[in-house]
C-alpha cells in the first residue's frame, strides 16, 4: 500500500491518524480502520465528536495523567458514548520526566538527544499497565480504538510502536509512522498543555535553547529506535517484554494478531 494513502482525519482542533495498511514480516497486513492515534481530544467541537464517532471507533485509550484529564477533559459527547480506558495513576510521569527536566536545560544537543531517547524507554516501562490493558482490550474485540495522550507524540507513539512490533510490522514502517508526527505536531499545544504531564510547569521548557526546544519536540527516529533496541536488549524481544512487563499471555498476543491482521491480498 502506498504510504501516502494512510488515513488522516483533520479538523481545526485535531488531527487523527489511522494506523493501518502496513505490511508484516509474515506476509499479512494491518487491517484498515482499526487503530487510530491522536493528541488530546479536549478541544473538539460537537461536530468533531460526531465525526470521530462516524469512524466507528468504539474504545478510547487515554494515556494522560489524572492531572491532565482534570485540566483538559474529554468532551462528554465522546466520553458518554464510547468505552473509555483511563488509569488513576500517573505511572511515574513526574518521576521519569520531572527528575531530569532541570538537567535537560544544561545539556548539549548530543547529550539531550540521548536523554530523550532514555525517556522513551522509561515511558515504555512505566506505562506497562495502560499499554497492556489497551492491547488486551483490542485482543478481546472492542477495536476500532483511538489511542491518545496530550501531544500524541511520546506516550501515544510508544504505545503504537510496541503494538506494531508485536504485530510483526517491519521496523522501517514503525519508524515512518512515528515520524509522521513531525508534519502535524501542534508545538504550541505541546508547550501549553503537555506541561501538565511533565512536572506541572512549562518553565523549564522556556529555558531550553531554541535548538534544544526543537529536539525535545521532534519525532526523531533515534528516540524510538533507541527505546525499542533497549527493550530488546533487556528482555530479548518486544514480545518477551509484552509478556513479562505488560502481562500479556501468548493467547492474548495471538488474539491481538487475529483481530488486527488480514491476508495482504484481502480487500
Amino acid at each position: 500500500m502506498p504510504r501516502e494513502r494512510i488515513g488522516v482525519w483533520r479538523s481545526c482542533h485535531l488531527i487523527v491518524h489511522e494506523v493501518g495498511g502496513y505490511p508484516t514480516v509474515s506476509g499479512a497486513r494491518l487491517r484498515r480502520g482499526m487503530i487510530w492515534r491522536s493528541a488530546g481530544l479536549n478541544r473538539l467541537s460537537a461536530a468533531d465528536c460526531r465525526t470521530i464517532l462516524s469512524l466507528c471507533i468504539r474504545t478510547i485509550a487515554d494515556l494522560r495523567t489524572d492531572h491532565e484529564r482534570r485540566l483538559f477533559p474529554t468532551p462528554t459527547d465522546l466520553s458518554n458514548g464510547l468505552d473509555m480506558l483511563a488509569w488513576s495513576s500517573d505511572f511515574g510521569e513526574d518521576a521519569g520526566r520531572g527528575g531530569s527536566r532541570e538537567t535537560l536545560v544544561e545539556l548539549d544537543q548530543v547529550a539531550l538527544r540521548g536523554e530523550i531517547a532514555r525517556l522513551y524507554t522509561h515511558i515504555a516501562e512505566s506505562h506497562a499497565q495502560p499499554f497492556g490493558d489497551a492491547y488486551r482490550a483490542i485482543a478481546a474485540g472492542p477495536a476500532p480504538i483511538l489511542i491518545h495522550c496530550t501531544a500524541g507524540k511520546d506516550r501515544t507513539r510508544m504505545a503504537v510502536a510496541i503494538l506494531l512490533e508485536l504485530l510483526g510490522v517491519p521496523r522501517e514502517w514503525t519508524v515512518w509512522d512515528y515520524e509522521l508526527t513531525n508534519a502535524h505536531l501542534d508545538k504550541t499545544r505541546v508547550d501549553l498543555e503537555s506541561a501538565a504531564g511533565v512536572g506541572r510547569t512549562a518553565d523549564w521548557l522556556a529555558r531550553l535553547s531554541p535548538e534544544g526546544h526543537d529536539l525535545l519536540l521532534a519525532a526523531d527516529a533515534l528516540y524510538l529506535t533507541a527505546a525499542l533496541d533497549g527493550i530488546e536488549g533487556r528482555y530479548g524481544s518486544v514480545e518477551a517484554f509484552a509478556m513479562e512487563a505488560l502481562g500479556l499471555s501468548r493467547e492474548q498476543l495471538e488474539a491481538l494478531r487475529l483481530q488486527l491482521l488480514e491476508p495482504a491480498d484481502e480487500r
